[in-house]
C-alpha cells in the first residue's frame, strides 16, 4: 500500500509531503496506481522548486519520496508552492478514493506527528 502523510502547520499550510511504499495494484513497472501517485508527487516537487522558486528538500529512493518546504523566505513563493502542493494532494486524494485498498492519505497538523 502507498501511504501518503501530509503535514500542515498551525495555519493549515502544507509543510511536508511524505510518501512510502508500493500500491500492490500490479507488478512493479506496470502499476498504474503507484505511477500516478509518483508522477503527481514528483511534478509537485519540481514545481515547488522550479516554478515557485521555494526552497525545498526532496529525498527520493525506491518506495520513498519526501518533499519538505524550507522556511518561507518570500510570501509569494510560499503561496505558489502551496497552490502546487494542494493541487497535487487533490489528485492523490482522488486516486485514494478510487483505489482505497492501495493508497491511503493521512493528514497531521500543528506539530502532530501522527503519520
Amino acid at each position: 500500500m502507498v501511504r501518503v502523510c501530509v503535514t500542515r502547520d498551525a495555519r493549515g499550510q502544507i509543510t511536508r509531503l511524505r510518501i512510502r511504499g508500493h500500491s500492490g495494484y500490479a507488478e512493479r513497472g506496470a502499476d498504474i496506481v503507484c505511477s500516478a501517485v509518483s508522477a503527481l508527487a514528483q511534478a509537485a516537487a519540481l514545481g515547488v522548486e522550479r516554478v515557485a522558486g521555494q526552497p525545498v528538500r526532496v529525498v527520493q529512493e525506491t518506495g520513498r519520496l519526501d518533499i519538505e518546504l524550507e522556511s518561507p523566505f518570500d510570501a509569494a513563493r510560499w503561496e505558489k508552492a502551496q497552490a502546487i502542493l494542494e493541487t497535487a494532494l487533490l489528485g492523490i486524494m482522488k486516486i485514494s478514493e478510487q483505489y482505497s485498498a492501495h493508497v491511503t492519505v493521512m493528514v497531521s497538523g500543528g506539530g502532530d506527528r501522527a503519520c
